[in-house]
């Protein structure tokens, strides 16, 4: 074998030497890109499946807000509801103070204040104001009743029940609609409220 073979020879092992270098490189670099196409594939997956997260995550918060708002409204409407329930029965105490049927429950609101003022002073003499319109027939129901300490008298700007006090001035009962009204006006309105909230059960 002469110089000329023996460099061919060397020039063939180096040439596929250099082709399997080379075919190991492509398998190398096919696998390299195989893996970044995957890695590539699962990093889109991921952030898609975080952006659906995001998205679901957003839309249930704006369903709870939406939730919490209307739920707000709702409250709002049945204590706006609630309050003019409220204003038609002060109003209707009104009527009632200024119509006939009165007589009768200003007898009732005279007859409790009246013995409440007697258990506070049981000994003194006694000043009971009333309605304009109603002064005489007090009178005469403390004279049925046998009640002579008491004097009655018109009360200022009295339309709707009867103040009773002693002569002193140190106590006061008052019993009328409107201040009955009151002291219930807020359990009322809490009971329309709770009402109207379990519709009517």
């Amino acid at each position: 074998m002469g110089l000329q073979d023996l460099c061919n020879t060397l020039e063939g092992q180096v040439a596929a030497q250099c082709e399997a270098i080379l075919e190991e490189a492509r398998r190398e670099a096919a696998s390299i890109l195989e893996e970044a196409g995957r890695a590539a594939v699962e990093r889109r997956e991921r952030a898609l499946e975080q952006e659906r997260a995001a998205l679901a995550q957003r839309a249930e918060e704006g369903r709870r807000g939406a939730e919490a708002e209307a739920a707000i409204a709702a409250l709002t409407m049945r204590q706006a509801v609630a309050e003019d329930l409220l204003e038609r029965a002060g109003a209707e105490l009104e009527r009632i103070a200024l119509g006939p049927e009165f007589g009768p429950i200003l007898a009732r609101l005279l007859d409790e204040a009246l013995g409440a003022a007697l258990d506070a002073a049981p000994d003194g003499d006694l000043v009971v104001e009333a309605p304009g319109a109603y002064v005489d027939r007090c009178r005469a129901r403390l004279g049925e009743g046998g009640v002579s300490r008491a004097t009655v008298c018109a009360g200022d700007g009295l339309v709707d029940g009867v103040r009773a006090q002693d002569a002193g001035r140190t106590f006061r009962v008052t019993n009328t609609l409107s201040a009955r009204f009151e002291k219930v006006r807020t359990e009322a309105r809490r009971a329309c409220v709770a009402r109207l909230t379990d519709g009517g059960a």
